[in-house]
């Protein structure tokens, strides 16, 4: 990966700093357009800088693209499941409830499309319980109506 170079030092560490996050969005998004390969090489590129680099804030986010990317490229089912649950496992060892949030909704999205209703409120609904404000933000509304659909 090239290291991005302006006049003031800031800017390239702030670059730095994100690139890992940059390159989750554009392997969403190749995805979203059929180029599962490419997709699959950026995530796993994102994932592995993000590791040697030590700049771990956002690998659980990585881990749960990744699953994405492997589910629209038809990798299957439990290859996205271990990669959800993994990204679950990171964001609980960060305690970083948000991206638990959005681990935990995409293990429930793919448990509920399989008809696993007991599963689906399991997973999503301790995380759900522990936020008290934000209701409004997209990722609570739809873990709101994920949770909705399996009662």
């Amino acid at each position: 990966m090239e290291e991005f170079r302006c006049c003031g030092t800031g800017r390239v560490k702030l670059f730095n700093l994100y690139n890992v996050r940059f390159l989750g969005f554009l392997a969403d998004g190749l995805s979203l357009l059929g180029q599962h390969a490419e997709a699959s090489s950026t995530i796993e590129a994102a994932i592995s800088a993000s590791e040697e680099r030590e700049e771990l804030w956002c690998v659980s986010e990585l881990h749960r693209l990744k699953g994405d990317v492997i589910l629209r490229s038809g990798g299957g089912y439990d290859n996205a499941k271990a990669c959800y649950r993994r990204a679950l496992e990171v964001a609980r060892e960060q305690d970083a409830v948000a991206w638990e949030l959005r681990s935990a909704t995409s293990l429930a999205k793919l448990a509920h499309h399989r008809g696993q209703v007991a599963e689906t409120r399991a997973t999503l609904a301790s995380v759900y319980g522990r936020f008290t404000e934000g209701f409004e933000t997209a990722d609570l509304v739809e873990a709101s109506t994920l949770l909705a659909r399996s009662a």
